[in-house]
């Protein structure tokens, strides 16, 4: 009976999960991934579209490593990903889209290998230091700091190589692909 009732449990795990997507929204900062996460769930009226914003789920700032004396918020360890994954894990089961949007999306062993869906938006360096050295709302960066915001994010930011779902890559989010995400987000 018990083997029956696990199966059981499997397979409606498996249906379920077929009306449900995971989705992360990768990128370096500035890229556009916040605006990309809110333009799919306004797009989709008639999905549930839920999204985790990564900003969300970071450390106490005395909590977080320094990098030169200077909080590193541009590393996994500054996020907290048992609470993320405490948040996100009743919606794996639910029917919509669940995305999850940051600088690191796949530095949770537990999420990354179930993602059903990528996008990844990356800038040149040229592009993102423009970007980042207007970006004053927590004030002005150095210029140390911003390189080394684009180091991390080559370091920790890119989809795993083992990743086998469906990616769409793309130069950054801005609406002239608006079509061509709402085809591969819809596509479940």
């Amino acid at each position: 009976m018990h083997g029956t009732l696990t199966h059981f449990h499997t397979f409606a795990f498996m249906i379920v999960r077929s009306t449900s997507q995971l989705i992360a929204i990768a990128g370096v900062s500035r890229a556009g991934k916040t605006s990309l996460a809110m333009f799919i769930q306004q797009t989709l009226p008639d999905i549930p579209v839920r999204i985790f914003h990564l900003d969300n789920f970071v450390y106490p700032e005395e909590q977080i490593p320094k990098i030169n004396g200077h909080t590193d918020w541009e590393c996994p360890k500054s996020t907290n990903f048992d609470a993320l994954f405490h948040q996100v894990k009743p919606h794996l089961t639910r029917p919509g889209i669940t995305i999850i949007e940051g600088l690191f999306p796949f530095s949770d062993p537990r999420l990354a290998p179930i993602y059903n869906k990528v996008l990844y938006l990356s800038l040149p360096f040229r592009e993102f230091y423009q970007r980042k050295v207007k970006d004053v709302r927590w004030g002005a960066e150095p210029s140390w700091y911003i390189r080394h915001i684009w180091r991390s994010h080559l370091k920790y930011g890119s989809p795993p190589k083992e990743y086998d779902g469906q990616s769409l890559f793309l130069p950054w989010y801005d609406s002239s692909q608006n079509s061509r995400i709402v085809e591969f987000v819809r596509d479940f």
